[in-house]
C-alpha cells in the first residue's frame, strides 16, 4: 500500500493556469509549464512523451477544433515513493467540450492524475466519460 498524504496546494494553482493556457490557445505558457520530461497517457490508451511533442500536437488540435475545459475540483496529495519522498499529485475533475469534425458537440467528464517535479507538470494521466443525459434507464 502507498501512503498518501496532504499536498501542496500550489499545484492548484498552476493547474488552474494551466488550463487557462489551454482554453486560450498560449502554447508558450503551456510550455513553460510543462517539464521537459513531460508525459501523457491519453483515455485511448495513447502515450505522448517530451514537451515538443505535447506542443506541437495541441498547436495541430488547436487549429482544427475548439477544445475548452472547465474545473470542477482538485484535491492535492502527495505520495510516499520507494524512496520514502513525497511526489506531488493533483487530482482533478474537468468538464471538457468540443466540437468533431461532424460538428457534433462532445460533451465529457476528465479526470486528470497530474504528477508535479520541481513545480512544473510531469505526468499527466486522463481519464473520460460522457456527460450523460439524465436517463429512468440503467445498463453496463
Amino acid at each position: 500500500m502507498t501512503p498518501i498524504v496532504a499536498g501542496d496546494l500550489s499545484t492548484q494553482e498552476v493547474w488552474l493556469k494551466y488550463i487557462d493556457a489551454h482554453n486560450n490557445r498560449d502554447l508558450e505558457t503551456i510550455a513553460l509549464i510543462n517539464h521537459e520530461d513531460w508525459i501523457g497517457y491519453t483515455p485511448d490508451g495513447s502515450v505522448v512523451k517530451g514537451n515538443d511533442t505535447h506542443i506541437e500536437i495541441l498547436d495541430n488540435w488547436f487549429k482544427t477544433s475548439n477544445p475548452n475545459w472547465k474545473v470542477k475540483w482538485m484535491i492535492a496529495n502527495g505520495v510516499v515513493n520507494n524512496d520514502g519522498e513525497v511526489e506531488q499529485y493533483l487530482t482533478t475533475a474537468n468538464d471538457f467540450s468540443d466540437i468533431d469534425s461532424n460538428g457534433t458537440e462532445i460533451k465529457e467528464h476528465n479526470i486528470h492524475d497530474i504528477l508535479f517535479v520541481n513545480g512544473k507538470i510531469k505526468k499527466i494521466t486522463v481519464y473520460k466519460r460522457a456527460i450523460a443525459d439524465e436517463t429512468s434507464e440503467f445498463s453496463y
